[in-house]
């Protein structure tokens, strides 16, 4: 079997996950500062989703946003 890879057009930066807050909201930390992140799975998660879990983040700082980040890849 291959592997295959995949290129991005955008960078990730590293965080922790810190809470659910609902379906779609996290609260992460990232260099000690905490950030509202969108999370875009609204399953339940409870087996990879726990505090401290190491996240790799989306930035995106758009006005019309309630997050500053998106959750695109959880290490659970």
């Amino acid at each position: 079997m291959s592997e295959k890879y995949i290129t991005i057009n955008f960078s990730l930066v590293l965080g922790a996950f810190i809470q659910r807050l609902n379906r779609f909201m996290a609260l992460v930390e990232v260099n000690g500062e905490k950030y509202y992140a969108h999370l875009p799975n609204s399953g339940r998660l409870k087996t990879v989703l726990y505090s401290n879990v190491p996240v790799y983040l989306k930035v995106c700082r758009k006005p019309y946003r309630k997050s500053n980040c998106t959750i695109f890849k959880l290490f659970g």
